[in-house]
């Protein structure tokens, strides 16, 4: 019985979730006994009193929820700004650059074109990170 009444919703969520009023259906008179229930019931639901103070709470979090002139716009993230969140990626991502100053450097004392150095540093730091897990790797 003690859960039953944990799992129960306020009495104002009963209301508001009437959905709309039908027009035809109804008269004034009830029309407007049914604005002032769920109006009363609108209150409830942000903790407000039958106030000023409450009604302006209200419409302020109304305009928060729902204007458009009052939603906040979270910045985007961009993919490869920044450090990555890997150390581990970050440690290669330094040894490769670090394989294309090499590689450009010997380019240039060579005299030759600094052409596909990047995928060359790639091939290079790739050999060395399977030469580092094949050494950590279980031998049987």
């Amino acid at each position: 019985m003690a859960q039953d009444e944990d799992n129960e919703l306020p009495a104002w969520a009963d209301i508001l979730a009437k959905g709309p009023l039908k027009i035809d259906k109804l008269t004034p008179a009830e029309l407007q006994a049914e604005y002032e229930t769920r109006l009363l019931a609108l209150l409830d639901s942000y903790g407000a009193e039958n106030t000023f103070d409450g009604w302006r709470d209200v419409a302020i979090n109304l305009a928060i929820r729902l204007h458009p002139a009052f939603k906040v716009q979270k910045r985007r993230m961009l993919p490869v700004s920044g450090r990555p969140k890997s150390d581990n990626r970050w440690f290669w991502r330094q040894a490769v650059l670090a394989r294309i100053r090499k590689l450009e450097a010997k380019a240039k004392h060579r005299g030759l074109d600094p052409k596909r150095l990047h995928a060359e540093a790639s091939r290079q730091v790739r050999y060395l990170l399977d030469l580092t897990h094949s050494e950590n790797a279980p031998r049987t």
